[in-house]
């Protein structure tokens, strides 16, 4: 995520449940480490409120009409099967992290449109398409 922020990339992090500024997702990413907001590594986590339930790619499509983005400008990483399938739908670059171990859910991402699926995301071939 560094790597991409330094090259100009806004990172976004997208869930289905209900995000609270300090509570859950948040706290998370922070206690990884991650500063969240403008500027910072991570931009925002968006999902929903509770008075709005929207499945991730609602959110993820949300985030695009709101940011401008074309399609085709977005980066999507993830080891679900909806934002697997949100991300190639919508035309982006899919980049799925599963274990070798999970044969059948890589089977999964690539008929679900994953053009990349690595074992984990310190893994060097994800800094050599970066490059």
């Amino acid at each position: 995520m560094k790597f991409l922020k330094d090259n100009g990339v806004k990172n976004y992090f997208v869930t289905g449940a209900v995000v609270e500024k300090g509570m859950g997702m948040h706290e998370e990413v922070e206690g990884l480490g991650y500063k969240i907001g403008e500027g910072e590594l991570v931009e925002d986590i968006l999902g929903s409120t509770w008075s709005e339930k929207m499945p991730k790619e609602m959110v993820m499509k949300k985030l695009r009409k709101d940011l401008g983005v074309d399609d085709k400008n977005v980066l999507v990483v993830g080891d679900g099967r909806a934002e697997i399938l949100a991300g190639a739908e919508m035309g982006a670059l899919v980049i799925s992290r599963l274990p070798k171990s999970a044969e059948y859910q890589r089977k999964l991402h690539n008929e679900l449109g994953a053009h990349i699926i690595v074992e984990d995301y310190l893994s060097e071939d994800l800094f050599e398409i970066f490059k």
